[in-house]
């Protein structure tokens, strides 16, 4: 029995300096697709980080926080808070920076959903480092079609 495997998509405008109208038109993007618009909190935030160079800082962020945080451990002594806060930083402030810089906004979690974003981003940029991410995308236009449109995606297999 044959297996029908689902599309790969790409963004096709990756952009890594936007303009003024590239930042109002992400963010009207997001606007237009409230979390309301999804099944789960979890997949409007999937939603809102599809654009790849969004998800390049994201996961540069993690990469380098990460090694601060074990770090941290690892010395155990006043160096500790040093590296708890660089930790914190490109853990967590890269992707702030990144959403100030792609659509103008603080980042997506709202802190009574932090529980429900912070593996799923890490899930996000373990895709997006390994290459996974193209076809976990496919399994998510799928699901939600209006996607395609809404980030010009172009499909890239099936």
């Amino acid at each position: 029995m044959e297996q029908s495997s689902l599309p790969e998509y790409i963004v096709t405008s990756k952009k890594w300096r936007l303009a003024t109208s590239d930042r109002d038109r992400n963010s009207a993007r997001m606007l237009a697709h409230p979390p309301e618009r999804f099944e789960t909190y979890q997949d409007w935030f999937f939603f809102s980080h599809i654009d790849p160079v969004q998800r390049f800082w994201h996961c540069l962020g993690m990469i380098i926080g990460t090694p601060m945080f074990l770090l941290l451990f690892y010395f155990w002594n006043s160096w500790s808070v040093l590296f708890y806060l660089l930790g914190v930083f490109f853990f967590y402030g890269f992707g702030v920076l990144s959403h100030l810089y792609y659509d103008g906004s603080k980042g997506r979690s709202e802190m009574r959903n932090f529980h429900l974003t912070t593996w799923l981003v890490i899930k996000i940029n373990y895709w997006t480092f390994f290459g996974f991410y193209p076809k976990v995308l496919g399994k998510f236009v799928e699901k939600y079609p209006f996607t395609k449109e809404a980030f010009e995606l172009e499909e890239v297999g099936a």
